[in-house]
């Protein structure tokens, strides 16, 4: 039976927390790390809740109770997955790695982070999916995300029960990891395609996480018109309805900040610039002022230099006319 009985306590919730909690939480902090965006994050998360709700006449295990729904989903697994991995995003993107040798690390710990590293890539780059200049084909774009995200996750849950794949069996977890492998360079590809003008046609690996999300929901519907018979279409629509306009409502809103962001760090950088400016304006006058004062010096003594020539050429030519009379002179008395 689910929710049956939703009466909380602290021991109730402790003892929710297994496996299957950490494998949610570790879930969260490798989507937090795939997105990159706490916004679209936490939308997909309360969103799913509201999916769960709305297909849990489908399936028994989505009935939860409020307080699994809210402390154990949305704060715990969820919310801590997602600053755990955004914290992670963050510290990669803001160091810098230098491949040395491990011969070159005197540390352990330097030896053992060094070795983690080798397995990952050396640097990340930082996601921004809403810009200042973003449009309404931007929104749209990141609405389709979110809805081919939530029909995603929904056939995990949809496949498992369809399929009667036991909870335990080893193809959930191989499942997980190949939609996961093929996730990361998607979500790279749909964003390089949003973002970048020269981008002119979706990456490869983007159809083919599109492909499987389809086939998967293709074969549910195929071996299980029954089960699909019983859902309640009208709260099916109403889920549709709810998801298009939850999107485009959190992705209007995301873009906004992300307009006021942009004017708060515009100004922030050029603030940081006439900081900047001032001090290289006083280094350039003083480094004017300075050659100026030695191109003083040195026009002062190349004028010493040329009237001590000119004193010079002056008591030369002197002592050359005195001495050329005096050889006239004695050249007369002789004869």
């Amino acid at each position: 039976s689910w929710a049956t009985d939703c009466a909380f306590s602290f021991y109730r919730l402790w003892e929710c927390l297994d496996i299957y909690a950490f494998a949610h939480f570790a879930g969260w902090v490798c989507k937090a790390i795939v997105l990159r965006h706490a916004g679209i994050l936490w939308a997909i998360s309360i969103l799913w809740e509201v999916t769960e709700i709305a297909f849990a006449h489908l399936l028994p295990n989505f009935a939860e109770c409020w307080w699994d729904i809210i402390i154990l989903d949305v704060l715990l697994c969820n919310g801590l997955g997602i600053c755990v991995g955004l914290f992670i995003c963050h510290k990669l993107e803001m160091a810098s790695y230098h491949w040395e040798s491990v011969k070159d690390i005197h540390s352990t710990t330097g030896k053992i982070r060094r070795v983690i590293m080798q397995f990952g890539p050396e640097s990340f780059q930082p996601v921004r999916w809403f810009e200042p200049t973003s449009t309404v084909i931007r929104i749209l774009y990141v609405w389709q995300l979110l809805f081919i995200w939530q029909i995603s996750e929904l056939n995990t849950f949809l496949l498992k029960h369809i399929l009667m794949v036991p909870i335990y069996n080893m193809l959930n977890t191989y499942r997980l990891l190949l939609i996961g492998a093929i996730v990361s360079p998607s979500i790279k590809q749909y964003y390089a395609y949003i973002t970048d003008a020269r981008s002119k046609r979706l990456g490869t690996q983007c159809w083919l996480f599109i492909a499987i999300t389809l086939v998967e929901f293709l074969i549910c519907l195929k071996f299980a018109p029954e089960l699909f018979a019983k859902a309640d279409l009208i709260r099916v629509a109403l889920w549709v309805v709810f998801q298009a306009i939850y999107c485009l409502v959190i992705t209007y809103v995301f873009v906004i900040f992300a307009k006021i962001r942009g004017k708060k760090l515009g100004t922030r950088r050029r603030s940081a610039a006439q900081e900047l400016q001032d001090p290289a304006k006083e280094m350039t006058k003083k480094s004017l002022r300075s050659r100026h004062d030695s191109d003083g010096d040195v026009g002062e003594a190349s004028s010493k230099y040329r009237s001590v020539n000119r004193g010079g050429l002056e008591n030369g030519s002197h002592v050359l006319r005195s001495s050329t009379r005096k050889r006239r002179n004695d050249y007369n008395s002789s004869n």
